[in-house]
């Protein structure tokens, strides 16, 4: 009796006498403007088949693409399982023709840019068009704080005028160049959206420093967490100078 040779192939499974097909089409949708850095991010994604007859064993993978997954909440009868970097897979099971499951996400941006967070999905029956089964939302991420410039006073003290875009917590942090050796801290909660001053206080060593030197290379640290969030930093460079 000679052997008979069954082969799957990617999204493809075939089954004794008239093949079954199932057309999987994937949707993806992010926020409706603008995300910020650290900001809670919601993004819903709806896997659908249009028939004409059941998709077997769906199945899902997550690309972060600037917008990182901290929680995934499957439909029912499905399961997601985070991965490393933002990304997760999803085991949806069958899906019936005409019928769609929904994986809501909850994530955060790393870094200001681009978003695109994309997702494929895949099944076990022939998909007469697979180039609908991945799509990716797009949407701009921008800073939540953005420093708006710093300004060097004589006493050696720096004002640092900053815009917040939504609420959050204020962390600014100076040190030497280096990086090492602390100058100042302020830590503020940001009750309001808009615009704010922070004035950097030289503490009692780099006060010394720069009564002896009369200026101070120093590096500010700005990290900003949105309520609700995650935290984001960026790093300016200042001169900090002393009249004497």
């Amino acid at each position: 009796m000679a052997a008979l040779a069954v082969c799957l192939s990617h999204g493809a499974a075939r089954a004794s006498g008239k093949e079954q097909l199932a057309d999987l089409y994937v949707a993806v949708d992010g926020p409706a403007g603008v995300a910020y850095v650290g900001e809670r991010v919601v993004v819903k994604i709806t896997v659908e088949n249009g028939g004409p007859d059941s998709a077997q064993g769906v199945t899902g993978e997550y690309t972060p693409y600037r917008i990182w997954a901290s929680s995934v909440r499957a439909p029912r009868g499905g399961t997601c399982t985070l991965a490393a970097k933002g990304a997760f897979t999803c085991k949806l099971g069958n899906l019936a023709p005409l019928r769609a499951a929904t994986v809501t996400v909850i994530g955060f941006a790393k870094h200001r840019g681009f978003a695109e967070p994309d997702f494929v999905a895949d099944s076990a029956t022939t998909d007469p068009d697979a180039s609908n089964n991945e799509r990716a939302a797009g949407f701009p991420v921008w800073l939540a704080i953005r420093a708006k410039g710093v300004r060097t006073r004589p006493d050696g003290t720096a004002k640092l005028t900053l815009y917040a875009s939504i609420r959050g917590k204020l962390d600014v942090r100076a040190t030497r160049e280096s990086g090492r050796i602390p100058v100042a801290h302020v830590l503020r909660q940001m009750g309001r959206v808009g615009r704010v001053t922070v004035v950097i206080v030289p503490n009692a060593r780099a006060r010394a420093y720069l009564d002896r030197h009369g200026t101070l290379r120093a590096r500010l640290r700005i990290t900003y967490t949105p309520t609700g969030g995650k935290p984001g930093s960026q790093t300016l460079r200042v001169v900090l100078k002393r009249s004497r």
